[in-house]
């Protein structure tokens, strides 16, 4: 029989700070009213590559994304229609995963925007030492008898939190926008509008996206979860797959883009038995905590490991494809358009503004 070494779990967000830069920690809030269909559309399909591009604006800071909604009726009046989807994270296959859960479209809802800000602030996990950013978008009047937009912005730079606005243009926006402004002014960061749906082409490169879809394919057949929250974290895995792959070839190669910087030995081992194994050469404890797949639940330890041992093989070859694919390094290739200027904020596409505005702002 092979020796068994016990599991310990990694579990959790809390991560230490990078010795060599402090955390990045953006908070996307979010109109999700009727006037606003499709927004949430435009944050998930840009997600991996704000992801990616914020790692190249600031590659020694730990980047955490958070997400805040506003104007569902399903948030309920008693919550001011304002919810939080994901509290600050680095864990992003579960925030694509939770993303995954909004429709992307309603027939109307109570906007409250000063609500909205006030829970960025007060229900957000922010560190103190971070760099912290919010990015509040949608449309409509902000206003409201007590002026509780100001005020939640003047909390927000109170705790070191910069507020940009970024206005998604509808048929009011004459009576709206200078509303978005102020929000920006009280909250000492920048104003920034979008068109809804706008989407950047990619034009400029090639790519074998069949090749692409074959080795993630491949690659993600490798994977094989164990425990409860290993399942947990395998379906957000997927999920966030499943999610890139509906948003279309740019989206789902960022996605692939953000997994290849993750191909470094035991990434996963948390939850995947061939990374556990990577990392530590053997296999989990086989004990009243561990849950595996069907297949393998009537199965000992020696036909595990020597399963494992040919997934790794088979990972090391989509890996390596996978990479083979990415060569052409697109990512990279768009920072330096948007180091150059070319990418302009004046496109109105929603990608652009958030990378350009964070380019302005961190240091």
């Amino acid at each position: 029989m092979l020796m068994l070494f016990f599991f310990k779990s990694y579990g959790s967000d809390k991560k230490k700070h990078s010795s060599t830069g402090k955390e990045l920690q953006i908070v996307f809030c979010t109109d999700l009213s009727g006037s606003t269909n499709g927004l949430i559309n435009d944050l998930r399909d840009n997600l991996w590559h704000i992801i990616n591009q914020a790692h190249f604006i600031a590659p020694d800071a730990e980047l955490k994304i958070g997400v805040v909604a506003f104007s569902r009726p399903s948030f309920k009046k008693e919550h001011s229609y304002v919810k939080v989807l994901c509290d600050l994270t680095s864990d992003f296959d579960y925030l694509a995963s939770e993303l995954s859960r909004i429709r992307p479209s309603i027939e109307k809802g109570d906007q409250f925007v000063g609500a909205a800000l006030r829970t960025c602030v007060t229900e957000i996990s922010w560190s103190d030492d971070a760099f912290k950013i919010i990015y509040i978008i949608g449309n409509g009047m902000v206003e409201d008898a007590s002026n509780e937009y100001i005020k939640s912005c003047e909390l927000a730079v109170k705790n070191s939190i910069t507020v940009n606005s970024v206005y998604a243009i509808g048929k009011n926006k004459a009576k709206e926008y200078m509303g978005w402004l102020r929000i920006a002014k009280a909250g000492g960061g920048m104003c920034s509008e979008i068109t809804i749906g706008n989407r950047e082409a990619w034009s400029d490169f090639t790519v074998d996206y069949k090749e692409l879809f074959d080795a993630f394919r491949d690659y993600n057949l490798t994977t094989t979860y164990y425990t409860v929250s290993g399942f947990e974290k395998y379906m957000n895995y997927r999920r966030a797959d499943s999610l890139a792959f509906t948003g279309g070839n740019a989206v789902f190669y960022e996605r692939a883009y953000y997994k290849k910087r993750r191909f470094v030995s035991g990434y996963h081992s948390e939850w995947d038995l061939v990374d556990y194994n990577i990392k530590t050469g053997f296999l989990p404890a086989f004990n009243e905590t561990l849950l595996l797949p069907d297949s393998l639940k009537d199965r000992n330890g020696e036909y595990i490991f020597d399963l494992v041992k040919v997934l790794k093989v088979e990972r090391g070859r989509a890996a390596s494809r996978l990479k083979n694919v990415l060569a052409s390094d697109v990512p990279s290739q768009l920072y330096q358009k948007y180091v150059s200027g070319e990418f302009k904020e004046e496109r109105n596409m929603f990608s652009r503004c958030i990378i350009n505005i964070l380019m302005k702002q961190y240091h």
